[in-house]
């Protein structure tokens, strides 16, 4: 095979301590290859299991499980009270908060709730920017 994984599965210590046991190659062979199939069942019943998932939609309500933020500066633009309480004002996962003592700080903190998915275009995609 040219999968390392699959090699070191079909080389490996446990499938020649399995070989000792068993005592003939196409014993061997039988039970590695059950293995390999077995293994694939499982993956397969595992990516259906996924695919079947429902994921909560953006208003579904659900537990919060990610908190990131992070802080930004602008060394040529202040930030402004009254343009953050507008953006809080909106109902969205992503606030906005003044940094004190610094104007030209901002932090952001994103709040994304179980099942939402945090990875691609996704994640940007949800958001209405206007």
């Amino acid at each position: 095979s040219d999968d390392p994984e699959t090699r070191k599965l079909i080389f490996g210590q446990a499938s020649f301590d399995k070989f000792t046991e068993l005592g003939k190659v196409a014993d061997w062979i039988a039970w590695r290859r059950a293995q390999f199939d077995l293994a694939e069942l499982e993956s397969e019943e595992l990516m259906r299991h996924e695919l079947e998932r429902v994921v909560p939609g953006r208003d579904a309500p659900g537990n919060e499980k990610w908190q990131i933020r992070i802080r930004l500066h602008s060394p040529s633009q202040s930030i402004r009270n009254s343009a953050i309480g507008v953006w809080n004002a909106r109902d969205t996962w992503i606030k906005l908060g003044t940094v004190q003592n610094d104007k030209h700080a901002i932090d952001i903190t994103f709040t994304l709730k179980e099942g939402k998915r945090c990875c691609g275009p996704t994640l940007i995609a949800v958001e209405d920017w206007g």
